[in-house]
């Protein structure tokens, strides 16, 4: 359990007594205090804008660092020393005091919190880098990184990156990569994630490099962007004979019937049509470059359901997706051109018999 601390202030003459706590072990060179100005761990002053100070000292007891602190939360059983070097991303415990390389020069750095400014009142972080003379200096453009988004970035040294994620709301993210850089992270990929309907996200992906920046758009099965009740109703499932990493799935989603070619391994949607049916396989169309919060259906593909097989159409393009006894599959029609993408039985799960009970509004029978 965690408990605030912050400075009681009942006048100019208050009394302020100053308490000091320990930071567990973290480096055989280094150590770490925390020494707060505290009157009562019961009472808060919102208007305080320093309630301690961060020292960290160097092996001879010399202070390298002095850094304030605006509000911090602390353990209730303060027996044992502060805890160190807990990154528990996006949203678990994170320590005070984080030392580790930051910014991938080999040389190991301090990220210690200043408060809780970064999205929803998560913990931020001043950063301070290592100098080759063993000195470190506060680093702004670090210290933003650590700050503007939700809580601590994420160092990964194999790919030389560093990951960070903010969010607003609960339909809302979005996942930036830096390259870690000596003085200044650098922007080097940006995803946005938005849900569409109740069944897909939509990954919108934009790459930073030598002043261009390419975007794609992918989409992918998100049941975790519905409620339960509100999640897609398999209907009909089966892989494709040629290619069976892709899975042909009909479902049922916010009342209404879809058809969806899926890779099954990664569930990325490669085809939807719903999602034709309101262009949003067309990156040129301006509902597709939406991507300030989720995008709503309004329009709908328009089903016909006979005996084992159940059609659509967009534009001039015919499918018709066949369950029968001994075959399944998807046949395509294109004026008088027609194919057809051979199903394996074997992996069929579910029967379109099941739309003869099912409440949609864009389906008729035939």
């Amino acid at each position: 359990m965690a408990v605030c601390v912050s400075v009681w202030m009942s006048g100019m003459s208050a009394a302020m007594a100053a308490s000091t706590y320990a930071f567990e072990t973290f480096s055989p060179d280094y150590s770490a205090q925390l020494t707060l100005d505290v009157a009562s761990r019961s009472e808060r002053d919102l208007t305080s804008e320093n309630i301690g100070v961060i020292t960290v000292f160097n092996q001879d007891g010399q202070a390298v660092i002095t850094h304030s602190v605006d509000q911090l939360a602390l353990p209730s059983d303060l027996s044992t020393p502060l805890h160190t070097n807990v990154l528990q991303i996006p949203y678990g415990e994170q320590s005070a005091l984080i030392y580790q390389d930051l910014n991938l020069d080999g040389r190991k750095d301090f990220a210690l919190q200043q408060g809780w400014y970064s999205c929803y009142g998560g913990p931020s972080y001043s950063i301070y880098l290592a100098r080759e003379d063993g000195s470190f200096s506060y680093n702004e453009a670090y210290s933003a990184l650590a700050s503007q988004y939700c809580g601590m970035f994420e160092v990964d040294a194999q790919q030389k990156a560093l990951f960070t994620m903010t969010k607003s709301g609960c339909c809302w993210h979005k996942f930036d990569v830096y390259r870690a850089e000596t003085q200044a992270p650098v922007l080097a990929e940006s995803t946005v994630v938005v849900p569409v309907g109740m069944t897909f996200a939509r990954y919108t992906r934009t790459t930073y490099s030598d002043g261009k920046n390419p975007s794609t758009a992918l989409f992918y099965l998100m049941d975790d962007f519905a409620p339960p009740d509100d999640a897609p109703q398999t209907v009909l499932t089966f892989r494709l004979q040629k290619s069976p990493e892709k899975q042909v799935a009909v479902y049922i989603s916010d009342e209404r019937v879809d058809y969806a070619l899926i890779n099954a391994n990664t569930q990325r949607v490669e085809f939807s049509a719903e999602l034709a049916a309101n262009r949003l396989l067309d990156w040129q169309s301006d509902e597709h470059k939406q991507d300030h919060g989720p995008i709503f259906l309004e329009q709908s593909a328009s089903f016909v359901y006979r005996p084992q097989a159940l059609s659509f159409q967009l534009g001039k393009t015919r499918y018709t997706i066949i369950d029968e006894p001994q075959r399944v599959g998807v046949e395509v029609q294109q004026g008088q051109q027609s194919f057809f993408l051979r199903g394996d039985v074997t992996s069929r799960n579910g029967s379109l018999t099941r739309l003869k009970q099912a409440a949609v509004s864009n389906l008729k029978f035939n």
